[in-house]
């Protein structure tokens, strides 16, 4: 029973281990896109329905801190 356990374990370990390997290094075409594949510009209309009193530029601005490592 042991056994069977920490052998689930070690492989979900490296499942993981390996997809964050696969995220961390991307693709370079995604530069400036989220993960979800939206860019600013998609992104604008929304966020001023979630953040009615932030001016255009407080949005872009909170939108490069939120991406700015993408």
């Amino acid at each position: 029973m042991k056994k069977k356990f920490f052998s689930a374990l070690l492989v979900l370990l490296i499942v993981l281990g390996l997809s964050n390997v696969v995220m961390a290094h991307g693709d370079e075409n995604t530069r400036g896109h989220s993960m979800l594949g939206f860019d600013v510009a998609e992104m604008i209309p929304w966020m001023k329905d979630m953040h009615p009193n932030m001016s255009e530029e407080e949005i872009n601005e909170m939108y490069r801190d939120c991406h700015q490592n993408q």
